[in-house]
């Protein structure tokens, strides 16, 4: 809901181009409105929640949800950078965000599920927002040329092969590299990250960042994280209550330059060692 009063919004709008308007006033009503009740809240849409993880797909329901990610699980499809269709009662297709318009090589694009009575079909579709995947991959490209050390520039190259072919697998291997990059001057993420708007808990939301050190604060907490074992040792439990040996994180405090995506976060759940 804007906190704009929607006459003041009206007032902006006024100044944006004849296409941007027509799409206002086509959602006007809609973004203003409390009703129905259910309408206001992200979530399944056959319960009358919303969500844009399933496009031109009114008629989805959880079960169906579900059906399908039990498929894309059983046959190792990994689906954080992904929105479902509903093309029919007995087709779905997984939408994958990629700059390739076709599937990686070997990867098989049609799969059936459901009981014997009731057969039905899910095909893989690769180009979603491929023209945005493909400005975003040739940036990746381009910061690998200006790497510091060998491991960020794998680290965007696993970036820009992820987001040409919509490889999670690529993007996995890229949090490899992230988290062994030890105290970088300049510290950037970026990808299908947060799974918390989608109701199934699945579909990634897109987010990026980029952050600089803060020099003075990371010497600061560094000495903490040095002396934690005397810490430690002071705690109001017994020894058997802790590891062995200590694991010392390697802290980084952020200064962050610019976060991207559908919300800004309280915190970030950076991997341990990154803190």
């Amino acid at each position: 809901m804007p906190r704009i009063p929607k006459a003041e919004l009206r007032k902006l709008v006024e100044y944006a181009s004849g296409e941007a308007k027509k799409l206002f006033y086509e959602v006007e009503e809609v973004l203003y409105s409390f009703v129905p009740e259910e309408r206001n809240w992200i979530g399944h849409i056959d319960a009358g929640h919303v969500s844009a993880y399933y496009p031109d797909s009114p008629s989805i329901t959880k079960a169906e949800i579900e059906e399908v990610l039990a498929a894309t699980a059983a046959n190792g499809i990994l689906v954080e950078n992904t929105r479902l269709k509903k093309v029919s009662g007995s087709e779905f297709h997984m939408l994958f965000a990629s700059a390739d318009m076709t599937a990686p090589e070997g990867q098989k694009t049609e799969f059936a599920f459901g009981d014997g009575r009731r057969k039905k079909k899910l095909k893989l579709i690769y180009g979603d927002y491929a023209e945005l995947m493909g400005k975003i991959s040739a940036e990746c490209g381009a910061a690998a040329e200006h790497s510091a050390n060998e491991i960020q520039r794998k680290m965007w190259e696993e970036y820009a092969q992820s987001f040409d072919i919509g490889s999670i697998q690529a993007h996995k291997q890229s949090q490899k590299y992230w988290v062994q990059d030890k105290g970088p001057r300049v510290e950037a993420n970026i990808g299908f990250i947060g799974t918390y708007r989608d109701p199934a808990g699945v579909h990634a939301e897109w987010q990026g960042f980029a952050a600089m050190v803060n020099e003075e604060r990371t010497r600061t907490y560094g000495e903490l994280v040095a002396h934690a074992e005397d810490f430690i040792a002071r705690l109001p439990w017994e020894k058997d209550f802790e590891k062995n040996h200590f694991l010392k994180p390697d802290f980084t405090s952020l200064e962050v330059l610019t976060f991207a995506g559908a919300g800004i976060p309280a915190g970030s759940y950076l991997p341990l060692d990154h803190f």
